[in-house]
This record gives structure tokens, sequence and C-alpha cells, in this order.
């Protein structure tokens, strides 16, 4: 049992079934850490006037001159002794070990430990008042004791002759054979509410004979036989030999607190390797601090591994006439798949006091998406003709009855069990009549989108302008070639948006407006997802809200949408930076939709410009690198596209419809925080693609001069356009920032700049 801290200690009388103890030393502990109001100890029970009796799961507490007690035999030569411990002392977790004590009133002899619940003790010899203790520490932290704590009490003995006392233990031995893992009970299950009690008993008791493959703390974590990964770099590359980035105290002493558990859960080991990767400190929403290391040099010079995912298709034309629907997820899947020996020194890492490499697969190495899919398919190849679906940690089993699904839910097990995988029992559903699986809700009735897949195009709100209108007709009209006679089915709309219009929502206008979301969702336009496709992400962010697309180049070489989906933005979000927010919008949509860019090449198409010049991987900056650390095991380009080509996305954005409490963080929980630091110069130019003034000349300045307007041509009269910076010809020496900055002479911007408009 884990170590309490006392609150402080206090004497009391403690009276129980009448019987009356004085001046007992009652410790006090926080509510939160012991869920009775008083725990009864030796202290109390071996006063001299007491006696006790266990009969079944019952104990008898009476005065000992009172019947039944007056006749129990009183061996009045024994005597009990409490054993203090010589010095403070940590006894490790999951390990048991000898513990110098001192034992009280005894200088040399024979002192028993008595297990009440057995007709066994163990037997210590004292010598000049001190022995050693056997304890085992099967808890998941560390105890420490302090000096003259009582370790425990034993009574003085002395053998039969026909005994001999065995050499006692002279090391620790780890416990991981010997530790009785927690059993699975019903309330630990999430399992349909339609089920039977009988038949949820009958699930109870088989996950418990296979209790083994669920792990429920990193300690019970499995490691496969099967794989171990590999990291190959281009022929040329140099070892990553990076400084260890400045931490302050307190998170260096977190750091190493981390480092400690990977080692000794053969997580991490020693290491004299070349190679050394920097590390980062982030906070979860929880408070508790995450360890992230910064592969992003290693990754940019490892020969990426591409392993065929399987198409969506193929995979939902199996779903049907099914009643029973089961989904496991592995527990740290990646912790679970060892590391070959040439790539385990490629994995080291450096903090400000030490270093260490992984023995096994850790979050961040850009093949590690493959190397699980290669996993998995090995692991379930057999079962995925016979009706088990795998797709990434998504694993799906299908089933018409039942007993079917117990009988699958075997099968898988007993392939778990081969291959030495664990799961973590939280993330597993059972017998559910529906699911939503790869943004799909399945049922018995079949298939259908997943209500997420386009709520942000079906609850698209009525419009209440004339603003609204347009931005509507913006979104729609990127779609307009699948939609027959688009022109005549939005010209009672269109007619609102021409000059000196009054804007009057008549029904008409309605049933346009609706009949247009309808044909929008229709599978003509929403395509299955094809991981061999040519894929676009199409990101935007404002004050009001985020929004994602998802697109596919088809057969047909049009661009298909394949999802949708909006967030209104928080109160905090609110208040960030415009650029923070759009690179705030992709970190949530490449997040939202992993499923299906994991193991792919694609393009991040956003219409913040300055997004571009925050290249994170030639940034050492901790900041500006945790932003990319949360998106390093995507592999994608981020492309720009002025706003007056997005207003399909925009329109999105400004109209979103999932609720602000669906935040970053609770799609990344276990990930890190967004943080956004920049250069100056960086900074000027987010400024700079943030202003609508300046967007403006911006657009102008990306035409030809001979495709501008006369207009045009005067508006940019004193710009020019260099390195995707508008620069204004002034005198040398003034850097103007509009609007709240200030002006001021520098001979470092009057060297590397004309002017800076910002």
């Amino acid at each position: 049992m884990p170590a309490l801290t006392s609150m402080g200690r206090i004497t009391a009388d403690i009276e129980v079934d009448n019987v009356e103890g004085e001046g007992i030393t009652v410790y006090v502990v926080l509510d939160e850490a012991q869920p009775v109001d008083l725990i009864i100890g030796r202290t109390w029970l071996d006063l001299p006037h007491i006696a006790y009796t266990r009969i079944g799961d019952r104990v008898h507490i009476g005065y000992r001159e009172d019947e039944p007690f007056r006749n129990f035999p009183i061996d009045e030569n024994i005597s009990r002794i409490c054993l203090k411990a010589l010095e403070a002392t940590k006894l490790e977790k999951d390990t048991v070990d000898l513990v110098s004590s001192r034992a009280e009133s005894i200088e040399n002899g024979l002192i028993m430990i008595e297990n009440p619940s057995e007709d066994i003790g163990c037997l210590l010899e004292v010598k000049d008042g001190k022995t050693c203790v056997p304890l085992a520490n099967i808890g998941d932290k560390n105890i420490e004791f302090l000096k003259d704590q009582c370790l425990g009490r034993a009574e003085v003995i002395e053998l039969c002759s026909n005994v001999k006392v065995k050499e006692r233990m002279q090391s620790s031995n780890n416990l991981d054979n010997f530790k009785e893992k927690v059993p699975i009970i019903l309330s630990d299950i999430n399992i349909d509410s339609n089920i039977e009690n009988e038949r949820k008993q009958e699930l109870v008791q088989l996950l418990n004979e296979y209790r083994d493959y669920f792990a429920l703390n990193i300690s019970e974590l499995g490691s496969t036989n099967l794989a171990k990964m590999d990291i190959k770099e281009v022929e040329g590359s140099k070892p990553v030999c990076m400084k260890p980035y400045k931490m302050n105290a307190p998170e260096r002493a977190a750091i190493k607190e981390i480092v400690r558990e990977w080692r000794e859960n053969g997580i991490v080991s020693d290491t004299r390797s070349p190679y050394a990767s920097p590390v980062l400190l982030v906070k979860k929403k929880t408070g508790q601090n995450r360890l992230v290391i910064d592969y992003r040099h290693l990754n940019s010079q490892t020969i990426k591994d591409k392993f065929p995912l399987p198409k969506l298709d193929d995979l939902l034309e199996q779903l049907h006439d099914y009643s029973f629907f089961t989904t496991l997820d592995l527990a740290h899947g990646y912790l679970q798949i060892p590391l070959a020996e040439n790539a385990k020194q490629k994995t080291a890492f450096i903090t400000p006091d030490e270093t260490g490499q992984f023995e096994r697969m850790i979050f961040g190495l850009t093949n590690a998406p493959a190397e699980f899919q290669r996993l998995m398919y090995h692991a379930l190849g057999p079962l995925c003709n016979l009706g088990v679906l795998c797709y990434l940690d998504d694993i799906l089993i299908p089933t018409k009855t039942w007993e079917e699904m117990i009988e699958k839910l075997i099968e898988v097990f007993e392939r778990l069990r081969s291959t030495n995988l664990t799961l973590k029992l939280p993330k597993c559903k059972f017998g559910k009549q529906e699911v939503e699986y790869l943004g799909f809700i399945i049922n018995k009735n079949g298939i259908k989108l997943g209500s997420r897949k386009v709520e942000a195009i079906s609850k698209f709100p009525q419009p209440k302008s004339i603003h609204d209108v347009r931005r509507f007709l913006g979104f729609t009209s990127f779609f307009r070639r699948f939609i027959p006679n688009y022109a005549i089915k939005v010209r009672y709309l269109t007619q609102l948006t021409k000059k000196n219009e009054i804007f009057k929502w008549e029904k008409v206008r309605e049933e346009s407006f609706e009949r247009l979301k309808r044909e929008l969702t229709i599978q003509q336009i929403l395509a299955l997802y094809n991981p061999e496709a040519k894929t676009e992400v199409h990101t935007d962010a404002c004050v009001d809200g985020i929004a994602d697309m998802l697109l596919q180049l088809g057969s047909d070489d049009k661009w298909h949408l394949v999802f949708c989906v909006s967030k209104k933005t928080t109160e905090t979000e609110d208040k960030y930076h415009s650029s923070k927010l759009e690179l705030m919008a992709i970190v949530w949509t490449l997040e939202r939709l992993r499923q299906f860019l994991l193991g792919i090449s694609f393009t991040v198409v956003t219409d913040c410009q300055a997004l571009i010049y925050m290249n994170a991987k030639k940034s050492s900056n901790p900041q500006i690198a945790r932003c990319s650390l949360l998106i390093q095991e995507f592999d994608f380009e981020i492309r720009h596209r002025p706003s007056v080509r997005m207003s399909h996305i925009d329109a999105i954005s400004r109209a979103p419809v999932l609720n602000s409490s669906d935040t970053l963080d609770s799609l990344i929980e276990n990930k890190l925080e967004v943080c956004l630091t920049l250069s100056v110069e960086g900074q000027v130019l987010m400024m700079q693609h943030a202003d609508d003034t300046l967007k403006e000349l911006i657009l102008i300045l990306e035409k030809d001069n001979e495709d501008r307007t006369k207009e045009e041509k005067q508006k940019v009269q004193n710009y020019v356009f260099k390195g995707n910076r508008p620069l204004m010809m002034v005198h040398l020496s003034l850097m103007m920032v509009r609007g709240k900055d200030f002006i001021r002479h520098t001979k470092k911007y009057e060297e590397k700049y004309s002017c800076e408009v910002s």
C-alpha cells in the first residue's frame, strides 16, 4: 500500500462495540486519502484488557474477562515488539527488499511477524537489537519510510528443537511475476446498457481470464515479439547532436522524475550515443507534466517508411446485418513496439542533467504510424479476413449474435497473447448496438454518415443579413460543379446580393437555402476516404470559430469533400492574435482528422501567409517548437491561398456549429499546448498578413503590373513586394508600425530593410 502523509496526530479514547481503549495515538490524513472515518490497528487491539476473534468475515471484540473471551488461553510469555526503521529508507515500486530495523525490548533472539489470515509467519533473527525486515511494495509508487517509523510488530518466540532456520534472503527481487493484478469488475467495462446482466457477467469473467492483456498502468504494458522498429537515414546523414533546451529548477526536477520512471519501466536506458535530441517539458490540462522529445532534425534525415493503409470502402462494404459491435484500443500502442539495436542510439535524448535512449518506439518518430499499422496487420492479419476490421489503432469486431462476439473476442485475445500486446480497457467498448467508426455511424440497419462528418454544412445557420447570404453562396459555389442547375437553384438567394437590395428572408428563400444544404451532403459530393488519392486540408479561423475541410481529388479530376467540421472559439481563443488562431486551427484540424492523415503525404491550405514563415523545423526556440511537436508525426506542407479563393471554408468558420467546449485541449489532452513565439521579423510578417489594409495591398502586389487597375496602381505606387513582404519606399532608418506601436530609429533595420510596413 502506498505510504500516506499524516497531517498531524491526536490522542483519543476509542470505543468499539462498547469496548473502550484510552490514550490511543490517532494519525490524521486527508479525506481523499482514506474512504472510511477511522482505521483501528494493533495499537488498540493489543491493549491487555481487549480480546477479539474472527469468525468468517466478521471480527468479534470484547473485554478479556467477558464471555466468550474469558477462557481464551493467554501466553504471558508472548510479548509484541515494534520494529522501527534504523534510517530513512525508500522502497522502490514492484520490489521486495530487506529494510534494516531496530527491535525494541530484545537484544538477541528470534521474533516472528504473523500473517493473521494464514498459519504461516515471517521468522527473523535479532542480533544486538537489530534485524532486517523483508518488505514488499506492490503499489504503483515508491514508498519512503522515516527514521524510527514503525515497520510492523512481531512476537518473541522460542523454536522447537526440530525447527531449523534457513539462510535468509540476501537481495531484492522484482515482483513482476508475483504481483497480483487488480481484477476487472463490471463498472470498469464500457458495455451497452441493454445487455442482460447474465451476459455482462459472462464478459467480466472472460476479460479476467485474459486479465494479463489489459494494461491498467504502464508497468503492465506489453512488448511485442512480432516487430522491431528500425530507423534508416538518408546517405550522408550525420548524427543529430543538439544542446539541451534551457530549463528552470522546477522543470529540471520534473524531467528527472519522468526519466527515472521511464528507466524503472524499461522504456529508457543509459546511453553513450553520438545522437542527442533535446527535450521539452509541457503541462497537460490536468496540470501534470509531460516530456516530449524534439525529433524534428532526426525525422528530416530519416528515410520515410510507407505502409499501405486499407481502403475505407473495402472495410465498410463488410459491415451489414450485424447486431453487436465491439471496438478495442491498444494501451500506449507505440510503446509496445521495441526498437532495433541500431535504432536505439538514434533516439538518444539530452536534458540539462542527463542523457538516455529509448528501448521502445516513442511518439514523434516520423515512421511510427507506418510501423504501428504494419504491426497491427501482422498481429491480426489472419482475422482480418474473418470479420475483424483494423485501421491503424481502430479495431472493430462486428457480430450477429452475442455468442459470436464472445468467440471473436477469444480469437483476438489469443492473437494478442501470442504477440504479447496489451489493451487499454477504458477505451474499449463491448456489445454496442451502434458505434462510430472512421467517421461513420454503424448499426444493424447499415452505415450512415457520422453526425460530425457534415454537420458544419447541415447545421449552417439561417442567414440574418445580406453579408451572411454572400458567405453562404461563396461556400456553396465551391461545389457548384456537383449541383445540377446550380445558378437556377440559388437565384432567390443571389437576388439579395444585388445593389441596394433590402434583406427580406421569405419562404421561397428558406426553401432554396435548405434544398441547397441537402444537396451538398449527398454522396455525389461526399466521397469515401481513399489513402491513395491526392489530399488537401483547408483550414480557416476567425474570432467566431474554426473550420476545416478534408478534400480529395477523385478519378473525375474533381475535388470531393470527405469531412467537414467547425467549432466555436472559446473566450480565451477570442483574444488570440489572428496568426496564432490560424496556427491553432491547423493543429486542431490535424488532430481531428488524425485517423485519415497518418501515413500519407498531404497539403494544408490556409489564407494566413504568415504561417509559411513559421518554419519550425529551422527553429531551436522551444516555444515555437512546441507547436511543431504536436504535429511532427504528420507528413505535410503548408500552402498559402489568398482569402478571396477560400470563401468556401471562410463561410464555415464564421458560422460554427460545435460548442466551444470542444477545444484543442479536449482533443489532445495527452499532447502539447499551443504556444507561439517569433522573432521580430516574424512578428512583423504576421502583423502584416493579419492587417486588413495590408492584405488588400498584398493582393494587389501579387498581381502582375499589367493586370492592375488604375486605382490599384495608385494604391501601391509607393510599395514593392519582396520575399512575400510588402515594403514601403520611405526614408531610411524609419520602421513604421500601424496604429498602436511605435516609430523608431535603428541601424539594424536600416541595413536589413528599406522599411517594413506593419
